[in-house]
């Protein structure tokens, strides 16, 4: 074993001793990852996956056993496959998880960054679409206004929405959307709450058989529980006008 790897896991484990580290706010996650004794530079990563995590510690899901005490080097992928990060941290306990596997949790060397933290958090990515399945989802029918980046008229049009719930939105729409655009979309009007604009990002679309696409979105902030929207007179006459615009130019 190499002296400045031997001398890093000493002094890690000497810096780690005595940290209380269940004090930290835990957040579960379904981020990928691998991970490898810092000792064993050549090693091949063992795949893994978090299951949850917080500033100061993670807790890996893993096909081998690895003693307490050990220094690993993990590097997460983040849900959506778009980030990767390394971090050190040291395991402090191993228990069996399910039949093969073990639960090894590890305090990290140095506290995540709140980005870092957003990045590994469940509902930044993966475990988001799992949580915001899970919301009641809410059928109707109803038209709406939408537009993309701009204010300028046009960049707005009119989608028909299908679906409704506190994560996200399902529309139709005679346009193709990329994934990952950012739409503003118009909420109708409730018998609790105003009209409203609120934020959302393409999380995938499908085209359908009438020529139209099916394309749904999460809300950058989860809405309150959707009721039965209405469209204001105003918005009822906007929209009246979008749908006779020319629907082939593709939002921006």
């Amino acid at each position: 074993m190499p002296e400045s790897l031997k001398s890093l896991a000493q002094e890690t484990a000497r810096q780690l001793s005595g940290i209380e580290r269940r004090a930290y706010e835990r957040y579960p996650s379904e981020a990928e990852a691998t991970c490898h004794p810092v000792v064993a530079r050549d090693a091949v990563p063992f795949p893994s996956r978090v299951k949850d995590v917080s500033t100061g510690g993670i807790a890996l899901v893993l096909s081998r056993r690895f003693e307490p005490g050990t220094l690993l080097a993990i590097e997460v992928t983040d849900p959506s496959g778009d980030d990767s990060r390394n971090f050190l941290a040291q395991v402090v306990r191993v228990t069996p998880h399910g039949e093969g596997s073990w639960l090894a949790g590890c305090a990290f060397t140095a506290e995540l960054s709140d980005e870092e933290l957003r990045m590994l958090r469940a509902e930044q990515a993966a475990s988001i679409e799992t949580e915001r399945r899970a919301w009641v989802r809410e059928s109707c029918n109803f038209p709406t206004l939408c537009h993309s980046g701009s204010r300028e008229p046009q960049r707005s049009w009119c989608v028909q929405v299908i679906d409704l719930s506190p994560g996200g939105v399902a529309f139709l729409t005679p346009r193709p959307v990329e994934k990952g655009t950012e739409l503003s979309i118009v909420l109708p009007a409730t018998e609790e709450q105003p009209a409203r604009l609120v934020l959302a990002r393409v999380a995938h679309q499908q085209p359908q058989a009438n020529g139209h696409w099916l394309v749904g979105c999460e809300f950058t902030h989860p809405i309150a529980k959707p009721e039965k929207p209405r469209l204001t007179p105003a918005a009822e006459r906007l929209v009246a006008k979008l749908k006779g615009r020319n629907r082939g130019t593709h939002p921006a």
